[in-house]
């Protein structure tokens, strides 16, 4: 009898151990995708003029997506996606990815990139804020833990797809 009491409260402290342990997050899917792998943009209007920190960023961003995961992002001007800029004074909001589709798959994207954001000059912060928002349009939302997916993830240090968004892609594409 003794023994069937310390089993028990043995399996019932692991029980508890286990339930308060967190589990780290794990990728959170939209319900859509890109058509295929490979996709194309263009540049709006207020990047059209040549180079700047957010055309920098976008263009870091569409290649960082390509190493991490073949997704292939490429210039056209005649594509219905567009990436651009908008100038909102603010030190928080960073960027905006509006996404169109029909039975899953995404029919258009829209993106841009926060240019009166006080942190946006600083390094990486255009380039994390557009893996970001490319995101979106692949197919994934919003997670916590070490994500771009992360919201609340710092900018400066992680500007590329992490593992979590990998699988993300994976369990998508």
């Amino acid at each position: 009898m003794k023994i069937k009491k310390v089993v028990t409260s043995l399996l019932l402290g692991i029980t508890i151990i286990l339930a308060s342990t967190s589990v780290s997050e794990a990728y959170v899917l939209h319900g859509w995708k890109l058509p295929s792998k490979s996709s194309t943009y263009k540049w709006g209007t207020n990047l059209d003029d040549g180079s700047s920190v957010i055309k920098s960023g976008w263009s870091a961003a569409d290649s960082a997506w390509y190493t991490a995961s073949s997704i292939n992002f490429t210039v056209n001007t005649s594509s219905v996606n567009t990436l651009n800029s908008w100038y909102e004074y603010s030190s928080t909001y960073y960027g905006r990815m509006t996404t169109t589709h029909s039975d899953g798959k995404v029919t258009k994207f829209a993106g841009d990139l926060n240019s009166g954001n006080t942190n946006i000059t600083k390094s990486n912060v255009a380039k994390s804020t557009g893996v970001h928002e490319f995101g979106h349009a692949i197919g994934i939302a919003h997670t916590g833990g070490t994500s771009i997916m992360n919201s609340s993830r710092d900018r400066t240090t992680m500007h590329t797809p992490q593992t979590d968004d990998k699988n993300g892609v994976n369990a998508i594409y």
